[in-house]
Formats: structure tokens, C-alpha cells, sequence
């Protein structure tokens, strides 16, 4: 099945169709034109379900993002990282966080050697090193790389990349998997 990646929904069903995430693993979001939103995948559910959550993206008190409590659905736990990364970087509008099976594993060598595949000869892929899943370490950490690369390896954790679309992102990571697989099977 071919679906549609400039979408929300359509790059949640491929990457789950490409085993680019598996199960609940990952999250996607993409700013609304209004800027003051975003959607992004609910916590704990499929990827390939066709739900998403509006968020208030705001800093008020120490409150990140406003969602509707009533609703059985809450935001990924890495939605702090989506709006750490739409704050510090005005101009991107899609995040895909995802566990690549390639980019995993190379996310588990040392990485501290800067011996990192490239997506082609002008775009380099970037580390972050590590910092627990969900907290705000990690969203400072990523968004911190993420104003200078759009494509950034989480250290024994995964993936992440952005995009000004949600095509730039999904392709970005499609590649991403790609540079690792091969740089994997080359040594």
C-alpha cells in the first residue's frame, strides 16, 4: 500500500508499514498554519491509528502545551521535544521521532568518534547524546542540534528529523535508515 507522506496520517502508516516504527514506538507532529498549534500522535496507540491531538504551544507558568484532558488521548511523552524543537527552530513545521531498526543500532556504537554516515554528500547526520526518553534534558539536548541539522541520532534511543514539510521530514528519515543500514553492513 502506498500512502499519501506529506500527511500526518499518511507518514504514521508508512513508517509503520516500512518498520520504521513499530507498535506505539514514535511519535509524529506538524505545526498548523496558525503557529500557535500543532498535532501530534497520541501516547500508547498504534501508529497507524488516524488520531491526533491538538496542542496549544505556549510558555505560560512553566506550561508547555494545552490538550483537551477530556479525551481518552494524551500527547506522546516526547511532546515537550516536538515543541522544544518548534520554539527554537522558527521555520520547521513537521518532527518525526521514530526507532528505525538501523538507526537504532548504530545509536548503540560508541559515538563519541564522530564516524557517522551521511544522508548524501551536503547533509552530515548529528548526534545527541544520551538523555532519558521524555524528559526535558532531551528536548533541549535535540533541539539544541536540530537549529543546525535535520537529522539527528539519539544515543541508545533512535531518531529524529525535521522538516519545513512533512514530505522534507519523512524523506529525511526514510534516508536516514538508509545511511545507517549501509554504514552497518560495510563494516
Amino acid at each position: 500500500m502506498i500512502y499519501r507522506t506529506d500527511s500526518i496520517t499518511g507518514v504514521c502508516l508508512t513508517l509503520y508499514e516500512r518498520g520504521l516504527s513499530v507498535g506505539t514506538q514514535g511519535n509524529v507532529s506538524m505545526r498548523c498554519e496558525d503557529k500557535d498549534f500543532c498535532y501530534i500522535s497520541p501516547r500508547g496507540l498504534h501508529k497507524g491509528t488516524q488520531e491526533f491531538i491538538p496542542l496549544k504551544m505556549r510558555i505560560a507558568d512553566g506550561v508547555w502545551a494545552e490538550f483537551n484532558k477530556q479525551t481518552h488521548l494524551y500527547p506522546s511523552t516526547e511532546a515537550f521535544m516536538h515543541l522544544e524543537i518548534y520554539k527554537q527552530c522558527p521555520s520547521i513545521n513537521a518532527v518525526i521521532h521514530a526507532h528505525p531498526p538501523h538507526v537504532v543500532a548504530y545509536s548503540l556504537r560508541d559515538l563519541g568518534d564522530g564516524d557517522f554516515p551521511q544522508l548524501d554528500e551536503t547533509e552530515p547526520i548529528a548526534v545527541s547524546h544520551y538523555n532519558m526518553p521524555g524528559s526535558p534534558h532531551l528536548a533541549l539536548s535535540v533541539a539544541a542540534v536540530a537549529r543546525s541539522y535535520g537529522s539527528i541520532i539519539l544515543e541508545r534511543h533512535g531518531a529524529v528529523t525535521i522538516g519545513t514539510t512533512m514530505q522534507e521530514a519523512f524523506n529525511r528519515m526514510e534516508m536516514f535508515e538508509h545511511a545507517c543500514r549501509v554504514a552497518l553492513l560495510r563494516k
